[in-house]
């Protein structure tokens, strides 16, 4: 479920400030920050009549992040069965379970809370911009479902939302996500093919790295779509050879094997493999905050086996889509690393020996 709010109010705000510690010289000059502030619109050399500012903080300024933070703070406690995450004004709600009813009625729940807790802090829902979606296996139809409403307002649900920049559908098939890349890639096409006539390699890489790369690995994304099905994938392999070939100037039809080796430029595949392990690496040696479990042969018998650093896959999956789980495909690629490379002592070993161990599969 995603939730937009808008508006904040100057008194709220510093009894909040107060609350957290901000007293005495500090509050007064939060208070002279934030009062006698006005506005007025200014077009076709007419000016409106000037109005104070009884909301909000002042626009651009390198404190009103931090005001916004402070006062949506004790949000967080408002959610009583759902697990929220904030991103500046917009927050996202998740709810897990095997029964979609009590699921709705949680959610609805949370929503009621929610909206007396937004009226007392003098917010606003945009309840138009609030959607929920429902994640689910394929091929499963869902009727006569519970309405989940805000003021006797319908909040809509939707097959698929955009995430962060991750396009989340319900099924998790990624078929979204991936039309999504591949709309901000294809337009990168056409301007590493305008810029045929640059004779350097060096720089049309670092447009390619710029503009098309960075899509694919945008906040380490990638083994998450990355597991998608093969047909899917196979669109962005197609535009990634492209814009590889474009580098060096070759024909359509020009085999890329060797164009990756040349330009030091990883393929699809390698970039997603490179990307799951590097994850499961650090998971394992809590070096990122990730709440996925990673279990190791080793913790279970602790014996000197060859496969000790072998990862345990539980519960075994019985399906085609189980098969492309998230979770599994991790599990599959870092095990299948060399054992030298999974025993590394430290973060930088470990990506020390990854690179040169893929960079023979360029």
């Amino acid at each position: 479920m995603v939730l937009s709010w808008i508006s904040k109010d100057h008194g709220i705000l510093l009894l909040k400030l107060e609350k957290i510690g901000v007293r005495g010289h500090s509050l007064n000059w939060f208070y002279n920050f934030l009062k006698d502030r006005c506005q007025f619109v200014e077009a076709n050399g007419r000016s409106s009549s000037i109005q104070n500012i009884l909301f909000w903080v002042p626009q651009g300024s390198i404190l009103g992040p931090l005001l916004f933070l402070i006062y949506i703070n004790d949000f967080v406690g408002v959610v009583r069965r759902g697990n929220p995450v904030f991103f500046a004004d917009d927050t996202s709600i998740f709810y897990y379970g095997n029964e979609l009813t009590q699921l709705l009625t949680d959610a609805q729940s949370d929503l009621n809370f929610i909206t007396t807790w937004l009226s007392e802090n003098c917010l606003y829902l945009n309840v138009e911009k609030s959607k929920f979606i429902i994640f689910q296996r394929p091929g499963r139809k869902i009727h006569d479902l519970p309405n989940i409403t805000v003021s006797n307002k319908l909040v809509a649900r939707i097959d698929h939302v955009n995430f962060l920049r991750l396009v989340l559908d319900e099924t998790l098939l990624w078929d979204h996500h991936i039309d999504y890349v591949c709309k901000k890639i294809s337009p990168i096409i056409g301007v590493l093919s305008r810029l045929k006539n640059v004779h350097s390699v060096e720089a049309k890489r670092t447009v390619y790295f710029g503009l098309v790369q960075s899509h694919l690995l945008y906040t380490g994304m990638c083994p998450i779509w990355g597991t998608a099905a093969e047909q899917l994938l196979t669109r962005v392999k197609i535009l990634q050879k492209r814009a590889i070939k474009l580098l060096f100037n070759f024909p359509a039809r020009y085999p890329t094997k060797l164009l990756f080796a040349s330009a030091a430029v990883p393929p699809l595949d390698v970039l997603v493999a490179k990307a799951s392990v590097s994850f499961v690496y650090q998971s394992l040696h809590g070096l990122n905050m990730s709440q996925t479990t990673f279990v190791q042969n080793s913790e279970i018998h602790g014996l000197n086996t060859r496969m000790q650093t072998q990862i345990r896959q539980t519960p075994i999956h019985s399906t085609r889509y189980g098969a492309r789980g998230v979770y599994f495909c991790l599990v599959n690629i870092f095990n299948n690393l060399p054992q030298e490379i999974k025993e590394s002592n430290s973060l930088n070993s470990f990506k020390r020996k990854l690179y040169v161990f893929y960079k023979s599969n360029y």
